[in-house]
Parts: structure tokens; sequence; C-alpha cells
């Protein structure tokens, strides 16, 4: 294996070494909490989840309605998603000063919609980093084309620039629900809810159902998701996020590691 050079002083210090794409991911995971926080500042308003229940001949359902989240969360989604995003175009950047090319206004990370739009990419946005670093890049095809991660991490980062990534709230089942039937309450067992927001037909053994009403208290299994439409669409914003922290992370410090070997053999 050849050795980066020519070498950078600031870069013989493992805490140095992409520097700039480390601190885009520290301000993606504040934005990640900030995230967290704000989901769960949404679902505890009133208009999150608004639950009813009807029932005619053929038997009893759940209806759900939920509100938008974007007030709430579209802010620090999109900060967090640009972060991570920036952080990778960060890490190119180093790649290729360390190796003393010059950036120019086409390097980045690159991604593709198909494997080769992907390679043509490596090299034209990669130009002036170590070989092996670009061959280290090309093996990211699975992660950066398609609907791979880092692609869609990518493409999610362009709709923010542009217009707000749109949420929905989802309830996904409910739990502990009951209703009131003449001053009694029933319990109703665990409930699945569908996409269009819906549950099955249930029976409730009571003669008559007008008189049902439903309980204001009860457990719902709930995530905010992607609007549909867009990349990743009805997938849940929180767990998706910190899948793309975990893999950037993942990226940066593979090529730590690989500078690190360089320095050891200089």
């Amino acid at each position: 294996m050849g050795t980066v050079h020519p070498y950078r002083e600031a870069f013989l210090k493992r805490e140095n070494r992409f520097a700039s794409a480390r601190r885009k991911i520290v301000r993606a995971q504040f934005h990640l909490r900030e995230l967290l926080e704000q989901s769960e500042r949404y679902w505890e308003t009133r208009h999150s989840i608004k639950l009813s229940i009807h029932c005619d001949k053929f038997g009893c359902q759940l209806l759900l309605a939920t509100g938008e989240p974007d007030d709430y969360v579209a802010g620090p989604l999109g900060d967090a998603i640009h972060n991570l995003r920036s952080a990778l175009d960060h890490l190119i950047i180093e790649l290729i000063e360390i190796n003393g090319g010059t950036p120019n206004r086409n390097s980045g990370f690159p991604t593709g919609t198909n494997a080769k739009n992907f390679l043509n990419a490596v090299e034209s946005k990669t130009e002036g980093a170590h070989p092996t670093a670009i061959a280290m890049l090309a093996t990211l095809e699975h992660d950066a084309t398609s609907h791979g991660l880092l692609r869609e991490l990518h493409r999610l980062d362009i709709i923010d620039k542009h217009k707000t990534i749109l949420t929905s709230g989802a309830v996904h089942s409910i739990e502990k629900a009951s209703v009131r039937y003449k001053n009694k309450y029933i319990a109703l067992p665990k409930i699945v809810i569908t996409e269009r927001g819906a549950s099955r037909r249930f029976s409730i053994d009571v003669p008559d159902h007008e008189k049902i009403t439903l309980a204001k208290t009860f457990h719902a299994t709930k995530s905010i998701v992607f609007r549909p439409g867009q990349p990743l669409g009805g997938e849940p914003i929180i767990p998706v996020v910190m899948r793309m922290l975990k893999r950037v992370e993942q990226v940066v410090e593979e090529f730590d590691n690989w500078l690190g070997l360089q320095m050891d053999v200089r």
C-alpha cells in the first residue's frame, strides 16, 4: 500500500484528523437530540391523535386522525440531515488536501442513481485524493446508489435545500383503550391501526352500540414518519436519522483508520 504524501503535520495527531467532518457529525447529534425532544412535544399536544369509535351492524372500528408534526420536527430534521451530508463532503475535501491536492467546485462525496453513475462520480468528485482512498470510496457503492442509506441522505438533503421535508404522525396500535356503556367501562383488546387510519372491525358485547362512548385514556404505539412520495416514505424519521448518523460515523472512522496506518509506515 502506498503512503499518503505529502503529510500535513496537523494530521499526525488523531484528534485533528478529519476534524471538520467530525464537527459536522457533532452538530448533527445536537439536532438529533432536538428532534427527539420536539417529537415528544408534538405527541403531547391535543391535536396529535384524535381517536373515535364507529359501530354498525357489521361491528365496531376505531378511527384515527393525526395532526401534522412539521411545525415541530421539520427544522431539526432538516438540520440533522444537512450536517450529516456535509460531513461526507468535508471528509472528501480533507482527503484531497492531505494528499496535497486542491479541491475544486465539483469536489465532494459521490453518490449515483446506479453503479456506473456512481463510479463516474467517484472519479470526478475525488480528483486529487490518494488512489487507495478513491478505491475505498468505490466500495461504498451499495450505500451510495439506488436506495442505499447514503444515497437517500443525499436526496433528502437536496429536498431540504429547497422545501420542507414533510412528515406525518403514524399510530400503529392502540392498547389499554376502553368504552363506556351505562356507567360501566369495557376494556378493548390491543387494536392494530392500518395505514388508512382505521382498525379492523371488532365486536363489543352490548345491546345498543349507539350508547357507546370511547374513554379518553389509551396507550398508542406511534412514530413520526417521512410522508409518502418522498425518499424513505413511510419510514420512521428518528430510527432512520440514527442509522444515517451511525453510517456516516463509520465511514469517517474507516478513513481515519486507513490514514493512521499510512502514518505508521511513514
